[in-house]
Formats: C-alpha cells, sequence, structure tokens
C-alpha cells in the first residue's frame, strides 16, 4: 500500500481524492476513529446531563444559562451522530450520499470543533455553577479562563498543522504558545489565589498583604521568563 509522504502512515492512502490535512486520525474510515468519535460523544452527554443535573438541582427558578448549555451540547451529540448515518439507507439522499463521498476530509476539523466545544460547555457549566457554591469568580478570573480554554485549541490546531507541513520538526509559533498559555495560567492562578484570600473590593489588610505579595513576586518571575522565552523564540537566528 503507497505511504503517505506527509504523515509517513502506511494506513492513509495518498491516492484517495478526499483525505483530511489536519487530523487523519479523526477520519470515519481510519481504523482508530471509531474509539475518538465514541469518546467526544460521552462528552457531549457528560456535558448534556450534567448541565440538566445542575439545573435540577437550583432552589430557585431554573436559569436560561443551563438550558442554553444542554441544548447546546445536545445539539452537536445530534449533529455529530447525523453526520455518521448520512449514507445509511433507506433515507440517504443524493445530497447526504455526496457528503459522505468526501466525509473524510471535512469531518476531522468538524470532529475537532466538537470537542472544543464540549471543553468549553463542561467549563461554563462548572463556572456558572461556582456563585451557587458561594465562590463567585472575578470578571478579570472568567476572562482569564476562557483565554487559557482558547489558547489550549490553539496549540492544538497548531502542533497538527506543524506536523503536517514540517514532520518532525518543531514550529517557534508551539512554543509562542506554550508560554502565551503559561503565562495566561500563571495570573489566573494567581488572581483566584488572591481572590480566595482577599476578595475583590475589599481592602488588602496587614493580616494577608505578606501571602498577596508573596503570590504576586513568583508570579511577576515566572511571567518574566516566559515573556523572554517568547521573544527569544520568535527573535531568535536559530528560527531564521
Amino acid at each position: 500500500m503507497p505511504i503517505e509522504p506527509v504523515y509517513n502512515r502506511p494506513d492513509l492512502n495518498p491516492e484517495r481524492p478526499h483525505q483530511s490535512l489536519l487530523f487523519p486520525d479523526y477520519m470515519p474510515s481510519h481504523r482508530s476513529s471509531k474509539d475518538v468519535i465514541q469518546h467526544t460523544l460521552y462528552a457531549g452527554w457528560l456535558s448534556f446531563i450534567l448541565a440538566l443535573l445542575l439545573l435540577w438541582a437550583q432552589p430557585e427558578a431554573w436559569p436560561p444559562v443551563y438550558w442554553s448549555l444542554a441544548g447546546l451540547s445536545l445539539g452537536i451529540v445530534l449533529i455529530l451522530r447525523g453526520i455518521l448515518k448520512l449514507s445509511e439507507p433507506p433515507h440517504a439522499t443524493r445530497l447526504a450520499q455526496k457528503a459522505t463521498v468526501t466525509r473524510d476530509a471535512w469531518f476531522p476539523l468538524t470532529l475537532f470543533v466538537a470537542q472544543t466545544a464540549f471543553m468549553f460547555i463542561i467549563a461554563s457549566i462548572l463556572w456558572v455553577t461556582m456563585p451557587k457554591l458561594g465562590a463567585a469568580p472575578h470578571l478579570l478570573v472568567t476572562i482569564g479562563l476562557y483565554v487559557m480554554l482558547a489558547l489550549i485549541s490553539i496549540r492544538r490546531l497548531m502542533a497538527e498543522w506543524v506536523r503536517r507541513k514540517f514532520p518532525g520538526m518543531r514550529s517557534p509559533a508551539q512554543d509562542v504558545l506554550q508560554y502565551s498559555t503559561t503565562f495566561v495560567v500563571t495570573i489566573l492562578v494567581a488572581l483566584a489565589i488572591t481572590h480566595a484570600i482577599s476578595p475583590f473590593g475589599h481592602p488588602i489588610t496587614g493580616d494577608n498583604s505578606l501571602q498577596i505579595v508573596v503570590i504576586w513576586v513568583i508570579a511577576t518571575f515566572v511571567m518574566l521568563a516566559c515573556l523572554i522565552l517568547i521573544i527569544d523564540r520568535l527573535f531568535s537566528r536559530r528560527n531564521r
């Protein structure tokens, strides 16, 4: 069997006209895709059930945010299941048959988007529940959380693109994204600990000022190290 030169994988046939350039393991025709697809569907059902359980546990009127997140989870799950059953008889339309022929080309990226969506949904479900438990996060912490999740998803996409474009190499952009993620996580953790010691809006007294200063001194050193490494990867001569 011919070997795909980009991936150097014997299970991918370059002569097939419709193949994904990214996440080839996610192609429905790939032998290992079944487990990945099943795990993604499990994540969708988990987010759906979790949203319904937390909705039912609310003592007051049911917040619409849980309905929205549950509906979004269920909708994505149904879309994925519908895509996987496009060509099943006896109701396969001509459009469905045509989409099935090219499914290996577009389904992997669709599955990646679904995985990313479920990650955001589960994080959002847990995040909107925190105020009910008496631990309302500050807006800056919330922004930091979603920036971190976005960076994680971008890193996955970038790593896959580099693996396809430059096999066996590592792009400076990957390191920049990694250090940027560490930078954001450092700020997020420092803000969360500071908020736990002294809630935002309350004055920092002598009882907790030393702990907060120590936290931010450590965080500052970590962030400076990340910035230095980012600059090094962007402007180092070895990248040229």
